[in-house]
């Protein structure tokens, strides 16, 4: 007899305990009704815990809006700020649940929205926040609420992948993923504008996989700004590979394209740059910078000639850009020192230099480093004369001399552009001391002691 009443007992015992924890996942069910998360977490996690309850898709369901709904209200008023104005605040927050008007501000109101956040304004700007329940939900947030709700959701899914209980919000795990994978993205487009590149890398990553898997709109945008911000950070390959998981039909961004390019050519991948820009350019046809970004692949290889061409083809497309006549210059002045070609496309191809770098001068008379490079041509040419001239037996007399007059046609040719590009930067030494030189050189006895005085005063 004995026996059988222990066995009651046990029964008994059994049924109350399963009672119970089922009680608790209707409790966390009726505290996320109630907007009450916090409390709903204490129930939730004990239900996780018993076999009775342990694996019920709907335990899990709440568990993951428990945890992301504990999220949203740690981070509910993060981005509102006192001066934002009442459209702003509805961006961040959306619809109030209810507004009213508060006579004890200026054409006062005060906005009302869940977990007891009321936004008070004036004149249409924030003027302060009442919210009594951030401190509890910022104790409870350790940095793996959203990392618990996705889990959570997954494995709701997993038990029953089409549960779904919509008088909840979000109404189905699928639905909670999702918005998670929005919030990631949020934060991440957030830290990328406030030039936080590692924080928005890091939610970047934590982003795809849920677009990925859920299908979400989006997914490319996210590679390219995830690329982005590696690119600033500095690695390379992780850059390259988001850059590339984001070229498509759908993405007609040319700086995909140009900074992918580069990225290649940085890492001295001429055939993968190339292919990328010439890949650019039939999603953007004649796009100016892309056209320039494979001119300089093609300078990078050593093709000048290639390169010459395209710059040119840019430089008709757009004949007042300063930049494009100076890429033009820059070319030229290293086929002029190409020591594999002939001196006559040598001596050509100083003169395009020279006419490059005034043309852009032309267009915008303060560009420093058009004067600096032109007169330095010049400079670099006279000095390589008297180099040579030196060298010279004395036997060689004639040829000395016809070395030093053209040494010294080549200074004065300097001197002006070595004079504008002091006029645009009057600090800049290597300017100084090469206007000294050819001052010096020309007989120009007042130029030379007012830059050696300059000098002399640094």
């Amino acid at each position: 007899m004995k026996r059988v009443i222990i066995v009651i007992m046990i029964l008994s015992f059994a049924v109350s305990t399963a009672f119970a924890q089922g009680t608790k996942v209707n409790s966390a069910y009726q505290y996320l009704r109630d907007e009450q998360p916090e409390k709903a977490k204490v129930e939730i996690d004990a239900a996780i815990k018993y076999d009775g309850t342990k694996d019920d898709a709907r335990t899990w369901f709440f568990r993951g809006n428990t945890y992301l709904q504990l999220y949203l209200g740690a981070h509910m008023i993060d981005n509102v700020t006192k001066g934002l104005s009442s459209t702003e605040v509805k961006g961040f927050l959306g619809e109030p649940l209810s507004t009213r008007r508060y006579k004890k501000l200026p054409k006062g109101e005060k906005y009302s929205y869940m977990y007891e956040l009321v936004i008070y304004f004036a004149n249409d700007s924030v003027d302060h926040v009442e919210f009594p329940m951030k401190e509890t939900f910022s104790k409870l947030d350790d940095g793996n609420l959203l990392s618990v709700a996705h889990d959570s959701y997954l494995k709701c899914i997993e038990i029953e992948s089409d549960y779904t209980k919509p008088e909840l919000s979000p109404g189905s795990p699928l639905a909670g993923i999702k918005t998670i994978g929005k919030i990631y993205s949020f934060y991440a487009s957030n830290a990328l504008q406030d030039g936080k590149h590692q924080i928005a890398l890091d939610n970047f990553e934590k982003a795809m996989p849920i677009f990925k898997e859920s299908n979400m709109e989006g997914l490319t945008t996210i590679y390219y700004s995830a690329g982005f911000a590696a690119q600033y950070l500095g690695d390379t390959a992780k850059a390259i590979k988001y850059y590339q998981a984001s070229v498509g039909p759908k993405m007609k961004n040319r700086n995909i394209y140009i900074n992918l390019a580069n990225l290649y050519l940085k890492s001295d991948d001429t055939e993968n740059a190339l292919a990328t820009t010439k890949k650019g350019l039939e999603v953007v046809p004649g796009d100016l910078d892309l056209l320039i970004t494979q001119a300089n692949i093609y300078m990078h290889k050593g093709e000048s000639q290639k390169a010459n061409e395209l710059l040119n083809e840019a430089a008709k497309k757009d004949p007042t850009n300063s930049q494009l006549q100076y890429a033009i210059g820059v070319n030229y002045d290293k086929m002029a020192k190409d020591s594999t070609l002939s001196d006559e496309v040598k001596n050509s191809s100083f003169e395009a230099s020279v006419a490059a770098y005034k043309q852009a001068l032309e267009i915008k008379p303060d560009y420093f480093n058009a004067a600096f490079n032109m007169s330095a041509m010049y400079y670099n040419r006279a000095a390589d004369k008297l180099s040579e001239a030196g060298n010279l037996p004395m036997s060689e007399t004639k040829k000395y001399d016809a070395l030093k007059a053209a040494a010294l046609e080549d200074f004065k040719a300097a001197v002006p552009a070595l004079e504008q590009a002091h006029t645009i930067e009057p600090k800049d030494h290597s300017t100084m001391v090469m206007l000294r030189t050819a001052y010096m050189q020309t007989k120009n006895m007042e130029g030379y002691k007012k830059i050696k005085a300059e000098l002399d005063a640094e």
